[in-house]
């Protein structure tokens, strides 16, 4: 099969979008094994693409985001520049090689393929990584330097990083790596300041078994980024180290639960307070043995009060209809003069010919038989009306629990 080219940009010279350009690709690559994509800034490139007798793609262009994402196994990927963020995003089973640096989120929830980088990479890099163990540990495979939060809840993955022979004064891990990793390997060539999460990865030196593993595959790697010549100078055992993740059965032997009361007080207390007494200088004589939790007498620290009918609650107007709709009421009218009336307490079954005298009045307070006193008085058809409330007494029968 021949080699076919397939530009980002029309005959105008416009940018194609990544939709249009993703179904140009696809189209090429079902015709052909080997593509070059001449691309200008298309997201995307390479999502799931595969062929049966494998399929090579070489990217020539500013490449967009998610380089490589959900790549395919049999599928090799070469940028020949630096690429955008999320560079082998959910790759599961791609090789994808940038001769150059890549930004933030390389290699997000990978599960399987391999990614070199021939240069640096940002922050957030190698996150959320999963492995079965049905098949190869994902693998990625940075020259340069590692950003931030680098392998932050990461498993099983395998790094290679070799930062100091770039030069690069920050340091690989950079500040914050490994937060939540559960599992995997990481080399790292150069120092360290301790800001990796003690609790998830143990430094270490590599034993014979995990050098050999490196030395036989960073040849093929420098290889393929073409930097061949610097394999003598990553040779050096003695400044390699690695970053292991911890076992659930040694992260049990790490933190076994909170601390106890009584060595928090040998240790920390009266450390603090120079024999574990902040008061002994303002009260020497005060008692100072153990409190119980559920104490009685003077040490009792809640006792409860019951408030028993002392006052009245609103009476809903469910259960306004258990109540005699008549009651007596007192009116207070101008001038200070009072008139006792007969009150209608629910107005509907207040009969309409009755021949009492009687005051539609809202009942959100009221007892039968309660006397109640007129706060204000206005006229609700040509009767006057009063708005009531009950003249609350000290309930002589309630006492309080001691």
């Amino acid at each position: 099969m021949t080699m076919i080219v397939v530009k980002g940009r029309d005959e105008q010279g416009r940018r194609i979008n990544s939709m249009d350009f993703e179904k140009m690709v696809r189209k090429a690559a079902a015709e052909s094994t080997h593509l070059i994509l001449e691309s200008y800034g298309q997201h995307n490139i390479g999502l799931r693409l595969q062929r049966q007798d494998g399929l090579q793609i070489e990217v020539k262009g500013p490449s967009g985001q998610r380089l490589g994402c959900m790549g395919m196994p049999g599928t090799s990927i070469v940028c020949h520049g630096a690429t955008s963020d999320d560079v082998g995003y959910l790759n599961i089973g791609a090789e994808i090689t940038v001769l150059g640096d890549a930004t933030n989120g390389a290699c997000n929830a990978m599960a399987m393929g391999k990614v070199y980088i021939k240069g640096s990479i940002g922050a957030r890099g190698l996150t959320m990584t999963k492995w079965n163990p049905d098949y190869d540990k994902p693998q990625l495979w940075v020259l340069g330097s590692t950003g931030d939060s680098f392998a932050n809840s990461t498993a099983a993955v395998l790094l290679w990083s070799a930062a100091s022979i770039r030069r690069i004064r920050r340091m690989s891990p950079a500040i914050g790596p490994c937060v939540g990793m559960v599992g995997g390997l990481i080399y790292f060539r150069g120092k360290t300041d301790g800001s990796y999460a003690k609790n998830n990865a143990r430094l270490d030196k590599p034993n014979d078994e995990q050098w050999q593993w490196l030395m036989d595959r960073m040849g093929p790697f420098l290889a393929k980024i073409g930097s061949p010549d610097t394999l003598a100078a990553l040779s050096v055992r003695e400044e390699w180290q690695v970053l292991v993740s911890i076992t659930p059965q040694e992260r049990a032997l790490m933190f076994a639960g909170p601390l106890p009361m009584a060595e928090f007080r040998e240790k920390f207390w009266k450390n603090a307070f120079g024999g574990g007494d902040p008061l002994r200088d303002i009260a020497p004589g005060l008692d100072r043995s153990p409190i119980d939790a559920i104490v009685s007498g003077d040490l009792r620290r809640n006792k409860p009060y019951w408030a028993n009918c002392e006052w009245q609650p609103p009476v809903p107007t469910t259960v306004r209809s258990i109540f005699r709709p008549w009651t007596d009421c007192v009116l207070s009218g101008r001038g200070g003069s009072t008139r006792r009336m007969r009150c209608c307490l629910d107005i509907p079954r207040c009969p309409p010919w009755s021949a009492e005298p009687y005051v539609p009045i809202s009942v959100w307070k009221t007892v039968p038989g309660k006397v109640w006193t007129a706060r204000s008085t206005f006229r609700f058809l040509g009767v006057p009306s009063a708005i009531l409330r009950p003249r609350l007494q000290p309930n002589p029968s309630a006492r309080r629990l001691q």
